[in-house]
């Protein structure tokens, strides 16, 4: 489970850096992907629990799930209408000649 905490993490914060105009969508999933790193952290420290440098790994990872969930859940409330002016000003100027 420390994998998918590791490759939860590191997707959730590509995305969180990602540029392309995609705030909210990049911030719900930086959502799950810190759910999903909490969830591989606690449960590597649980299976771990005797061995402290395993336990210690599983912790680090959850923590920087909550940091992650914090980081998106912060961005959600502006996230969506900065989106939404977004690709409305890039659909019009597909349109426009």
């Amino acid at each position: 489970m420390r994998v998918v905490a590791l490759l939860s993490l590191i997707f959730g914060f590509i995305g969180l850096q990602l540029l392309d105009g995609q705030v909210f969508t990049h911030a719900v999933m930086g959502v799950v992907f810190g759910v999903l790193a909490i969830a591989g952290g606690m449960w590597s420290a649980w299976r771990d629990r005797l061995d402290k440098a395993c336990l210690r790994t599983g912790r680090v990872l959850a923590a920087l799930g909550v940091l992650l969930l914090g980081l998106s859940v912060v961005q959600l409330p502006g996230a969506y209408e900065r989106q939404a002016r977004f690709n409305g000003r890039s659909s019009s100027a597909k349109e426009s000649p």
